[in-house]
C-alpha cells in the first residue's frame, strides 16, 4: 500500500518534471530510472519519449530500453516485440544487443529451438566479435540442453578458435571439457582443455573451476595421485573459493588413495576439529584408514571402534568393521579379522575387500578349499578391482593343479589382459598359453604368448614363449609368422635348446617358398645342431627333397636309400619313396628302385600307392628282361583300384609285353585300355604311345586300315620327331599295301616336310612310297 502510493506520487513529480524537459534530459530522465531498476516507471518515460520525439535519431536505444524494461516487468512477448523492432535496424548499434537478447528471451521463455534459430541469426549477420563469441556461447549451452552434443561441441570450437580473447573462451573451454569428460574416449581431451584454462584463466573463478574439474576427473578416473596434485594446486592457488573449500574432503581421499597418507590424516585431524565441512563420521574412517595404512594399528583400531560404538547407523558401520578385521590380519590375527569378517553383512562398496580378506585368511590358515571359493567369487563379482589380478592369479594355478585347463587359462588371461604391469603378468600370459595349448586351443594359445614376447621382451620365459608361438604358427599354417618366430628365436637366442627346431622349421617354410638354397642351408644347420631322433629323420626328408630342386639329385637319393634301410623307413613320406624309385631307375639301380618300390607296396594300403608300387616294380623287372615278373606286375598294378598316371603306363607296358609275344589281339586290348585311361590332356604322350601300339598291333594282325589310321592319328596328335616320324612312314606303307596310293604320298611328303633329317625320312625305301 505505502509502496504504491509512494510509486504514484513518483509518477506525478517525474510528469510535471518531464514536460519541462528536451529530448536528451528527457532521455537521460528515462536512463536514470532505468538504472535505479524502477522499469515501470522508466518504461513510461520511454513510451512517452516516443510519442514526444517521434523522428528522434536515438528511438532505437529507447526500443531496447523498452524490450529490457518490458523483460524485467516480465512482459515478455512486448520485450520481444521491442527487440525484433531493434534487431530490423540494421543502422542501430544496439541490433546484436537486441537480437542478443531476443535469443536469449525465448530460451527463457521455455522455447529453446526458438532460441536456437534467432541465435543462428544474431550469428548469420556477422556481429562484433564479443556479442558473437556470447551468441554461440549461449547458443552452445542450449544446444547442450537440448541433447544436441555434436552441434554443441561444434559451436563451442568455434569460441576455442575464433575468440581466444573472448571472456567466453575460457567458458566454452570449460563446457567442451565437461562435454568430453562425460565420454571415456575423450577424457584426456577435457584434461587438456582444463589444463589450458588453468594455465591462464579468465578470472579466478574460471581458474578454480578447471582445476576442480582435473581434479574430479582424475579421480573419477582413479588417477589419485594425479587428482590429489589438482586438489593441491585448487587450495593453493584459490584458497578461498568455494571450491577450495568444499573439496577438502576429496582431496584428502585423493591423498589417501594415492599413498599420501600422512597427509591425508593431518587433513582428516583438522576436520575432525570442526575447521572444515564434511561429516564427522566420514572424516574420522578416514582418519583411521590413514592410521591403519601408516601402521598405527592401535590407534586404528580404536578409531574403528568408536564408529562402531558411536555411529552405528553410519554408512561406514560395514567398512569400519572390515578395516577392523583387515588390521587384525595384517597383526597376524587371523582368527580375530575371520571372526570380525563374518560378522559383516558387506555392501557393495567392500564386498570385495571382506571376499579378499577371507580369502587371505584362509589361505594363511591352510583352509585351500575356502580361500578358492573366495578368490572366486572376487574373480566373479570384481574382475577390475585392485585384488582381481592376484585372485585370478591364484585361483587360476589352483585350477591348473586340478587339470582344469581351460578355466585356469582364462582366470590367467584376465590377469595379463587387465593387470599387464603387475610381475606376474608375463607369468600368467606364458600359463596361459601353455593351459590352452595343453586342450589344443592354439590360436588362443598363440595369442598370449605373441603377447608376452612384445610386452616383456627380457622375461625369461621369452625363449620358451617364442618357440612355442612358432610351434603353434606352423601347426596352423601361417607359414610367414612362424619363420619370423624361429629367426627371432635364433637372434635373440643364438644358442637355444631349440636352435634344431628353429633351423629346421626355416628350411621347412623356406622350402615351401621354393627358396631351394637357402632352406637347404637351415636343414643342414638342424642336422648339425645335435637335434632328436624323430626331428633328424623329419631334417633328413625335408632335406632330400629340397637337394632334388636343386640339382643334388645323387646326394638326395643317397640320403633317401640310406633311410631306406633304416629302422625308420616306414616314416618316408611316399612321395619321396616313388621319386626315389624313378631316380634308382633312371640311373638303372635296379634292385634299389625295388627295393622301394617294395617299400612302397608294402607299407601303404591306399590303392593309389599301391598301384604306383606295382607299376614301378613292373617297370624295373621289364628293363631287366624279365617279362613274366614285369607282366605279373603290371597287371597287379590294373587290378587295383585307382587311376593313377601309372595305371596307363601298365596298360601301355602290357601291350609292350604282348606285342613282342606276337599276341596282337592281348597287345590290341592293352593298347586300347592304355589309350582309355590316357583320356586327359595332361597324358597326351602316352595316349601317342598307346596309338603307336594299336598301329603296330594291327599291322601284326595284317589289318592295314586300321593300321594307318592309328598310326596318322599319332602323327597329327603328337610332335615327336621319333614317333611321330616312325607314324608316318608306317602309315604311308600301310597305305601303299592297301593301295591307297594318294594317300601314302601325302603321309610321305608330310614326313619329308616336318622331320628330313630323321632316320624314317632317309630309309631307301621311301622312294617306293611316293
Amino acid at each position: 500500500m505505502i509502496r504504491n502510493c509512494l510509486a504514484a506520487s513518483l509518477l506525478l513529480v517525474f510528469c510535471s518534471i518531464a514536460g519541462a524537459l528536451d529530448e536528451d534530459e528527457r532521455l537521460q530522465f528515462a536512463d536514470g530510472l532505468y538504472s535505479r531498476g524502477m522499469y515501470d516507471l522508466s518504461l513510461k518515460e520511454y513510451e512517452a519519449f516516443q510519442r514526444n520525439f517521434p523522428t528522434s535519431k536515438k528511438l532505437d536505444i529507447v526500443h531496447f530500453r523498452l524490450g529490457e524494461c518490458n523483460r524485467n516487468l516480465g512482459k515478455f512477448e512486448a520485450a520481444e516485440k521491442e527487440y525484433d523492432l531493434v534487431f530490423r535496424n540494421t543502422a542501430s548499434e544496439y541490433r546484436f544487443k537486441a537480437g542478443f537478447k531476443r535469443a536469449e528471451l525465448f530460451a527463457e521463455m521455455g522455447n529453446p529451438d526458438a532460441g536456437l534459430n534467432l541465435f543462428r541469426g544474431v550469428i548469420r549477420e556477422n556481429p562484433p566479435q564479443e556479442v558473437a563469441a556470447a551468441a554461440l556461447y549461449h547458443l552452445g549451452d542450449l544446444e547442450i540442453k537440448l541433447g544436441k552434443m555434436a552441434d554443441a561441441i561444434k559451436t563451442f570450437t568455434e569460441i576455442k578458435v575464433k575468440y581466444e580473447g573472448s571472456q567466453f573462451h575460457s567458458l566454452a573451454l570449460l563446457k567442451l571439457g565437461e562435454i568430453y569428460g562425460k565420454d571415456p574416449v575423450r577424457e584426456k581431451e577435457a584434461l587438456q582443455l582444463y589444463s589450458v584454462v588453468a594455465a591462464k584463466p579468465s578470472t579466478p573463478r574460471i581458474g578454480a573451476e578447471a582445476l576442480f574439474q582435473i581434479a574430479e576427473l582424475y579421480f573419477k578416473n582413479k588417477a589419485y595421485d594425479k587428482s590429489a596434485e589438482a586438489y593441491k594446486r585448487l587450495i593453493a592457488e584459490y584458497p578461498s573459493d568455494i571450491r577450495s573449500v568444499e573439496g577438502r574432503i576429496q582431496a584428502a581421499w585423493a591423498g589417501h588413495n594415492s599413498g599420501l597418507y600422512a597427509e591425508a590424516l593431518k587433513i582428516s585431524e583438522d576436520g575432525l576439529k570442526g575447521n572444515l565441512p564434511g561429516d564427522k563420521v566420514e572424516w574420522l574412517y578416514l582418519k583411521a584408514n590413514c592410521e591403519r595404512q601408516l601402521t598405527k594399528n592401535d590407534e586404528a583400531i580404536r578409531s574403528y571402534a568408536q564408529i562402531l560404538t558411536q555411529y552405528t547407523n553410519s554408512l561406514y558401520l560395514n567398512a569400519s568393521r572390515y578395516e577392523t578385521a583387515l588390521t587384525y590380519y595384517k597383526m597376524g590375527k587371523y582368527l580375530n579379522a575371520i571372526n570380525e569378517a563374518q560378522k559383516l553383512q558387506p555392501g557393495p562398496d567392500i564386498k570385495k575387500d571382506v571376499y579378499w580378506l577371507m580369502a587371505e585368511s584362509f589361505s594363511a590358515m591352510k583352509d585351500s578349499d575356502s580361500a578358492i571359493q573366495y578368490y572366486r567369487l572376487i574373480v566373479k563379482e570384481f574382475p577390475k578391482s585392485d585384488v582381481a589380478g592376484d585372485s585370478a592369479y591364484r585361483l587360476a594355478h589352483h585350477l591348473q593343479t586340478k587339470g582344469d585347463y581351460q578355466e585356469a587359462a582364462r582366470s590367467y588371461a584376465s590377469v595379463a589382459e587387465n593387470f599387464p604391469k603387475m610381475k606376474i603378468a608375463p607369468q600368467a600370459l606364458y600359463a596361459s598359453g601353455f593351459c590352452l595349448a595343453k586342450v589344443n586351443m592354439n590360436a588362443e594359445a598363440l595369442r598370449d604368448w605373441t603377447t608376452l614376447i612384445q610386452k616383456y621382451p627380457d622375461n625369461p620365459l621369452v625363449e620358451e614363449a617364442l618357440f612355442q608361438k612358432a610351434v603353434v604358427e606352423t601347426k596352423m599354417r601361417k607359414d610367414k609368422e612362424g619363420l619370423d618366430s624361429f629367426r627371432d628365436l635364433l637372434k635373440r637366442y643364438p644358442k637355444s635348446k631349440f636352435a634344431a627346431d628353429a633351423h629346421y622349421w626355416q628350411g621347412v617354410f623356406l622350402s615351401n617358398d621354393k627358396k631351394w638354397q637357402d632352406a637347404e642351408t637351415e636343414l643342414r644347420m638342424a642336422l648339425a645342431s645335435a637335434p632328436a631322433v624323430e626331428l633328424e629323420r623329419d631334417a633328413k626328408f625335408t632335406l632330400a627333397a629340397v637337394l632334388q630342386k636343386t640339382g643334388k639329385l645323387d646326394e638326395s637319393g643317397a640320403i633317401l636309400q640310406s633311410l631306406v634301410a633304416s629302422p625308420i623307413k616306414d616314416k618316408i613320406p611316399s612321395e619321396l619313396v616313388r621319386w626315389l624309385a624313378e631316380y634308382m631307375f633312371d640311373r638303372k639301380k635296379y634292385p634299389e628302385s625295388v627295393a622301394a618300390a617294395q617299400l612302397l607296396l608294402f607299407r601303404d594300403n591306399e590303392p593309389e600307392w599301391q598301384q604306383t608300387g606295382w607299376c614301378l616294380m613292373g617297370r624295373t623287372h621289364f628293363a631287366e628282361g624279365d617279362m613274366k615278373a614285369a607282366e605279373n606286375a603290371f597287371r597287379k598294378a590294373l587290378e587295383v583300384k585307382a587311376n593313377t598316371g601309372f595305371a596307363a603306363e601298365a596298360a601301355i607296358r602290357l601291350g609292350d609285353i604282348t606285342f613282342k609275344a606276337a599276341n596282337f589281339e592281348e597287345a590290341v586290348k592293352n593298347y586300347e585300355k592304355a589309350a582309355r585311361l590316357a583320356a586327359d590332356e595332361s597324358m597326351l604322350g602316352v595316349r601317342a604311345r598307346a596309338y603307336a601300339g594299336l598301329g603296330r598291333s594291327s599291322k601284326g594282325k595284317g589289318d592295314l586300315e586300321n593300321a594307318a589310321r592309328y598310326f596318322m592319328s599319332v602323327a597329327i596328335l603328337y610332335d615327336d620327331a621319333d614317333l611321330a616320324s616312325e607314324c608316318l612312314y608306317e602309315a604311308a606303307d600301310a597305305f601303299a599295301k592297301v593301295g591307297k596310293k594318294d594317300e601314302g604320298s601325302r603321309a610321305v611328303k608330310e614326313l619329308l616336310d616336318r622331320y628330313p633329317q630323321s632316320a624314317w625320312a632317309k630309309k631307301p625305301e621311301i622312294a617306293n612310297l611316293r
